[in-house]
């Protein structure tokens, strides 16, 4: 598989522009083998989390950090975000979260790293401002 990816950058940004970035995670079992024996005697084999932070405008995947499933996804967001801001030259403005990543821990990270402001993606509502 021959997959090329082009770095362009869009006409008219600069590294003085905003990015308004998406976090989320998801899992993947690691194998099927052996359902039924997992099924009839209550077996779990665990799987990994993928979790993934994209610029919302260029839909381009700034940073990915995978874990097993026993990490919950908001002690893995300080990392993504702390990866962007060090590998990239760019300032972040908005950050666009689930419900998983609602913690004190988080809001102290995103108010630590240039104050940025954090939303909420909900069912009832469709953006939930937190923090600013």
């Amino acid at each position: 598989m021959n997959i090329k990816v082009e770095d362009t950058v869009t006409e008219g940004s600069s590294k003085d522009d905003y990015f308004i970035i998406a976090i989320d995670s998801t899992g993947i079992k690691i194998t099927n083998r052996g359902q039924w024996l997992k099924d009839k005697w209550n077996i779990r084999k665990g799987y990994l989390k993928i979790h993934i932070a994209v610029d919302t405008k260029s839909k381009k995947i700034l940073s990915v950090k995978v874990t097993d499933e026993h990490v919950h996804d908001s002690k893995v967001l300080p990392i993504l975000v702390d990866n962007i801001i060090k590998s990239k030259d760019m300032r972040i403005d908005k950050v666009f979260t689930d419900g998983a990543y609602d913690s004190n821990a988080v809001f102290r990270c995103l108010a630590d790293n240039e104050g940025f402001t954090m939303y909420q993606c909900t069912k009832k509502r469709q953006y939930q401002q937190e923090n600013k």
